[in-house]
Order: structure tokens, then C-alpha cells, then sequence
């Protein structure tokens, strides 16, 4: 995890004892602790701080983040995403509608857009209307394959 996170963060940006509590907190799941490191990277961004730390970790949800535990709603969302990329949200929400079965309304559809981005699986861009969402990580495995 230290060698992914010197080629994509400033080695002033993170400590050991960041490492350390995402390894820990993680069960020591590599996807899963680099999606945390990179969803703590984005939050001290987001705030203008040039060290990540590690009361970042206080709000991701570990567990919720692994691929292998989201929703069905959640999967189809994802592999609409990993097939178009980048859609603008009523695009992605008609798409969503046609393929799961039964398909939820549009609440139930922002709150996992909002599950998916809060497990740095999705990226949302813009406000409101014009809003975007994209996926994050193309690699993540989408189907349950147990």
C-alpha cells in the first residue's frame, strides 16, 4: 500500500500510523484499504489540508466498501457505469430503471448513487441537474462470483 500511495500522494501527506489503521481497520484487504487511503486523500483535499489524517478514516465505511457486499440496486448501478464510463444521473437513472427488476424510484436510486460515492466506487461531478457520475475503479468486480 505505502509503494501505491508514493506514486499517487505526496510522501509529506500520510504517516505510518495512517498505514498502520487502515491495515488494521481493513482486515488487510489491499482493494479495500486503497479505496479507504484514496477516499481519506480525497476528503483532506476536499478540505484544503495537505496531510491526511487519520480521524479521515472516522467516516468510510469499511466494511460496506467491499465490491462483494453492495446491493443488488447497487450492482446494476455499477455495471451500467463500467459499460458507459460516465452518464449524466437521468440517463444513468432511466438505464437503471430498464435493467433491475423490480427497479426502486428515484429516492431509492440517489440514496445508492450516494452509497456507491461514499465507498469511493463512483465519482460524482457538477450539481444538481447537470450532475455526472463515472466510475471510480473500472477493475471492481461488479458480480458476486461465489
Amino acid at each position: 500500500m505505502k509503494a501505491r500511495a508514493r506514486e499517487a500522494l505526496v510522501e509529506s501527506s500520510f504517516t505510518d500510523e495512517l498505514f498502520s489503521e487502515i491495515s488494521e481497520r481493513t482486515n488487510g484487504d489491499m482493494t479495500l484499504a486503497i479505496n479507504v487511503l484514496r477516499t481519506a486523500a480525497l476528503k483532506a483535499q476536499s478540505e484544503k489540508r495537505k496531510k491526511i489524517e487519520v480521524s479521515d478514516l472516522a467516516e468510510i465505511p469499511y466494511r460496506l466498501g467491499n465490491p462483494m457486499n453492495l446491493s443488488e440496486d447497487e450492482k446494476v448501478i455499477l455495471d451500467i457505469l463500467g459499460e458507459k464510463k460516465r452518464l449524466l444521473s437521468g440517463e444513468l437513472f432511466v438505464l437503471y430503471g430498464q435493467r433491475a427488476v423490480p427497479s426502486k424510484g428515484e429516492r431509492s436510486f440517489r440514496n445508492y448513487i450516494e452509497s456507491l460515492c461514499a465507498k469511493g466506487l463512483v465519482r460524482a461531478i457538477g450539481d444538481k441537474r447537470g450532475r455526472v457520475y463515472e466510475i471510480v475503479n473500472e477493475n471492481v468486480e461488479r458480480n458476486d462470483q461465489t
